[in-house]
């Protein structure tokens, strides 16, 4: 299989070696070998035929999303993506599968829509067994994850969108944040928010502290000067932020989640654009003419951020996998 065309040097040129059967195997040796498996090698060339079948497969179909219809270009990201993370599980787990029950899809939404439809509002399910849920304790077992998300939701959560999300559906989900001054050598980052930021939490500079330190004592309040805040990051792993509610734009620039009213918390951005994958899937699949009706723009503001959402998994999705697996 070749990767030479346009579509391939961009979206899946990170895959490249993963055609090569001696580099797999000796990746996944190395894998293993972190694992502490004492026949690393043996297990290795097992996987390695099963890992490039899994990224090659991907590859097709990633490859014909770009290439067909938008009518259809959810089926095949969707089941695109389910090969990536099959062949993440492979580099974290070499015996997956290890249960049919893990090979189910392990989220849901409701087959046969309520009238009068809105795509926003759809929910999608996580359920106890099948591949995301088994795919999210790989993530961060510590990461809070609801059983049930609304789209609306999911699109609140990725950086990229908020501004057609804030626009369209005037509400601010993601704030921008301004990083001051980093510090290589004691791993501690000053940054600033704009104050009205604890209006809309009702919460105090010291409280917000504390509030953000639900995952972890890394913050702390520093000053404030009208109109900033201004809170400092310290963590002795690492130079960057890392915490469920901030995340990255592909500028590179820091967000903030602002809980507000929503009561699902964020989810890592490879998680959150695959389970809106496969809710465009679903309905793309068993509700072809409510699937018709939200794309051709019956529904305005839902045919816009949906047609973005597509475009940007298309092009984000394969490198956000590709990044877990190193």
């Amino acid at each position: 299989m070749s990767f030479s065309n346009d579509f391939s040097n961009r979206i899946m040129d990170p895959y490249l070696f993963y055609e090569n059967h001696a580099y797999v195997r000796q990746f996944l040796m190395d894998k293993y070998r972190k694992l502490d498996l004492s026949n690393n090698n043996t297990i290795a060339y097992r996987n390695t035929e099963t890992f490039t079948s899994y990224v090659q497969q991907a590859h097709i179909q990633f490859k014909t999303a770009h290439l067909v219809d938008l009518t259809i270009k959810p089926l095949m990201l969707y089941y695109g993506a389910m090969n990536l993370i099959k062949a993440y599980l492979l580099t974290v787990d070499p015996d997956y599968p290890r249960s049919s029950a893990v090979l189910q899809h392990g989220l849901s939404t409701r087959k046969k829509k309520k009238i009068p439809f809105l795509f926003l509002q759809d929910e999608i399910r996580i359920q106890k067994e099948g591949l995301f849920p088994l795919f999210m304790s790989y993530l961060n077992p510590s990461i809070s994850v609801d059983h049930r998300y609304h789209v609306k939701d999911l699109l609140s959560f990725i950086p990229d969108m908020q501004d057609s999300y804030h626009f369209l559906l005037k509400e601010q989900t993601l704030v921008p944040i301004e990083i001051m001054q980093q510090e290589p050598t004691s791993k501690r980052i000053k940054w600033r928010v704009h104050e009205t930021i604890l209006d809309r939490v009702n919460l105090t500079p010291t409280s917000y502290e504390s509030h953000l330190n639900r995952f972890g004592h890394y913050f702390k309040y520093a000053s404030s000067t009208s109109p900033y805040i201004y809170y400092t990051w310290q963590h002795h792993d690492s130079l960057s932020i890392q915490h469920p509610w901030f995340v990255k734009n592909k500028q590179g620039d820091y967000l903030l989640w602002i809980q507000n009213n929503h009561l699902a918390y964020p989810l890592p951005q490879v998680a959150t654009q695959f389970m809106l994958l496969f809710s465009l899937s679903m309905l793309c699949r068993y509700d072809t003419p409510l699937w018709r009706d939200v794309i051709l723009g019956n529904w305005h503001t839902e045919s816009i951020l949906v047609r973005q959402a597509i475009e940007l998994v298309m092009d984000q999705w394969p490198r956000l996998i590709f990044d877990l697996m190193h």
